[in-house]
């Protein structure tokens, strides 16, 4: 389901650029004959909600929609988490993501790096890829990944989790600098 915000956003869009003149001068961009989206978007931002509450915000470089899909691809990824307080609780970067609002599933590509705030410090996690599903408030990776929290370094070939960290499963896990769940909330 598409956030009212974000299809008010692309109708105003679309009317504005329906007004404008034609124009002589060259695009800012050197390859727009290789771009194969039916929508281009720049400099996004989407409001992300969940229950109606304000669970992140989505913003990038650009945005590419394809005709018949929803799904919209994304470059330049920041996403900006929030608590049920509204208290900013992570940030996420990475070079490229796919948003699917029907489905709920946000996927980081290209050098994801996932930091979340805790009580007990900042938790940081570098992927390949990494999954968000906003309905369940599910993380995951089946990609290998690099945690570090507290002291410690959890190098492993795939995990799942809440959003909270409060539940993990990791395949191949190897922690270096402490065990996890010592003086933490952290368990696997």
């Amino acid at each position: 389901m598409m956030n009212s915000t974000f299809r008010l956003s692309s109708l105003v869009l679309c009317l504005l650029g329906g007004c404008q003149q034609s124009s002589t001068t060259p695009s800012a961009i050197a390859n727009t004959d290789s771009l194969i989206a039916d929508r281009t978007f720049f400099g996004v931002h989407h409001v992300i909600t969940k229950n109606g509450i304000r669970s992140s915000v989505l913003d990038g470089d650009s945005a590419y929609l394809h005709a018949g899909s929803e799904t919209l691809f994304i470059t330049g990824v920041k996403l900006s988490f929030f608590n049920e307080n509204g208290t900013q609780s992570g940030t996420l970067t990475s070079k490229k993501g796919e948003y699917d609002p029907a489905g709920g599933l946000f996927v980081a590509q290209e050098e994801v790096v996932l930091v979340a705030k805790g009580a007990d410090g900042d938790r940081r996690i570098e992927t390949d890829q990494l999954s968000y599903q906003v309905r369940t408030d599910e993380l995951w990776s089946d990609q290998p990944f690099v945690m570090t929290h507290a002291g410690r370094t959890t190098r492993g070939s795939r995990f799942r989790s809440d959003g909270k960290f409060s539940t993990w499963n990791v395949t191949n896990a190897e922690t270096t600098g402490g065990l996890p769940g010592e003086d933490s909330d952290f368990s696997f």
